[in-house]
C-alpha cells in the first residue's frame, strides 16, 4: 500500500482459536526477517519506490 510517499508492508495473521496466543504474537522475529527481506527484494525490484519511507503494519483477526 502507498499513502503519502510511504510504502507500507502489511502482514495479516488470522486465528480462529487464541489458546496459543494472539495473532500479532505469531510474528516471531524469524517472521519479521523474512517480511524485511522480502521488501528489500520489492525494492531492488521496483526502484521508483526507493526514496519512500518504508512502515511495516501488522493487522491480527482473531476469530473466536
Amino acid at each position: 500500500m502507498i499513502k503519502s510517499q510511504t510504502l507500507v508492508f502489511i502482514e495479516v495473521r488470522y486465528r480462529t482459536n487464541i489458546r496459543f496466543g494472539a495473532t500479532v504474537e505469531t510474528v516471531t522475529h524469524k517472521k519479521q526477517t523474512k517480511i524485511i527481506r522480502t521488501a528489500e527484494l520489492y525494492l531492488q525490484r521496483y526502484q521508483k519506490y526507493q526514496d519512500y519511507l518504508c512502515r511495516f503494519d501488522v493487522i491480527g483477526l482473531n476469530l473466536i
